[in-house]
């Protein structure tokens, strides 16, 4: 725990501070930037990993973009958990930015997007500016990222829980044809109905239309996800020193 002692009675100000110095996102998009070199590479190229071949190899690339689906959601989180720990750590005009982190529940995060997609002045103070001094244009600039994010995660968030926390989002392959056309695939999550539509009179239950295709959105979802650490890291830097004086 670098400077910190593990399992011992540490001094609090020196826990708090050590735990936020260490505290950061870039790793999780280091894995996501690994996922795509992989997917990139099995997707674009028969002899990338030539041990996939055929329909093994179709699943590992609709698998690995549900992976970075999963990954750029959980980052939307991780975002919002920063954001609202820094302003309720400046707020009680406390220390204790990783105890206030740790209290963080998708609940919150849904919240937190809803305000600061709508209010400048909201968005301004979650990632650190002065919203009477800071320019207009650079926090109209972060409110539309928040727009952004925040329509992310309400298009996919149920196939991200569904997948991630669940086993009710399950990666598939859809053939579409149509007459005089070659048919059409398209791989991705398919949520699954709860509670399933049943006939009642014939016994037949009703598919939905509750599919989304991950592999053609793999870049929107990494556009997201880079998004996400580039405001957390603005956010610290601006935030960081109000708390804990200059970064050593």
């Amino acid at each position: 725990m670098s400077a910190l002692p593990y399992n011992a009675w540490v001094d609090e100000d020196k826990y708090m501070l050590e735990m936020a110095r260490m505290h950061k996102l870039q790793p999780k998009l280091d894995v996501i930037d690994v996922l795509r070199e992989e997917f990139d590479g099995l997707k674009a190229d028969t002899n990338y990993k030539p041990g996939f071949i055929m329909e093994r190899r179709s699943w590992l690339v609709a698998s690995l973009s549900a992976q970075i689906l999963a990954l750029s959601l959980e980052l939307t989180d991780d975002l919002a958990a920063v954001c609202l720990a820094y302003l309720e750590t400046l707020d009680r005009r406390d220390t204790a930015f990783i105890e206030h982190l740790s209290t963080f529940t998708s609940k919150d995060g849904h919240r937190f997007y809803e305000t600061v997609s709508k209010d400048v002045n909201e968005a301004a103070k979650a990632v650190g500016f002065d919203p009477e001094s800071a320019p207009s244009h650079e926090i109209e600039i972060v409110r539309q990222k928040f727009v952004e994010i925040r329509d992310m995660r309400d298009l996919f968030w149920g196939w991200y829980i569904g997948y991630k926390h669940g086993q009710f989002a399950t990666p598939i392959v859809l053939t579409f044809s149509a007459p005089g056309t070659e048919p059409k695939q398209e791989w991705g999550l398919y949520l699954i109905p709860r509670p399933f539509r049943r006939d009642a009179i014939t016994g037949k239950l009703h598919t939905e239309d509750r599919f989304i295709n991950t592999v053609d959105n793999v870049g929107a979802f990494h556009k997201t996800a880079v998004e996400c650490v580039s405001l957390s890291i603005q956010t610290r830097d601006r935030q960081y020193p109000k708390i804990y004086g200059t970064w050593t």
